[in-house]
């Protein structure tokens, strides 16, 4: 599935994380954060922010969340 979240997805990936391990924590269905994901929908700064906890990263907000929106 494609991301308009490169640094996201690829923090993911680090952590091994995948959407069934993190979309129950963040209180939201799978297909929701899929479409949050690729765009279709925006994260609020709570779901970032939370997101970012999950992942145990350091990268900054705003790099995590940095987008290629040619990626859909």
């Amino acid at each position: 599935m494609k991301s308009i979240y490169p640094n996201l997805r690829a923090e993911m990936a680090r952590k091994g994380k995948y959407y069934r391990d993190l979309h129950k924590e963040l209180s939201m269905s799978m297909g929701t954060l899929s479409f949050k994901m690729m765009g279709k929908s925006q994260f609020s700064l709570a779901e970032a922010i939370k997101l970012k906890e999950l992942l145990g990263t350091d990268m900054p907000l705003e790099e995590l969340f940095a987008r290629n929106d040619t990626a859909h």
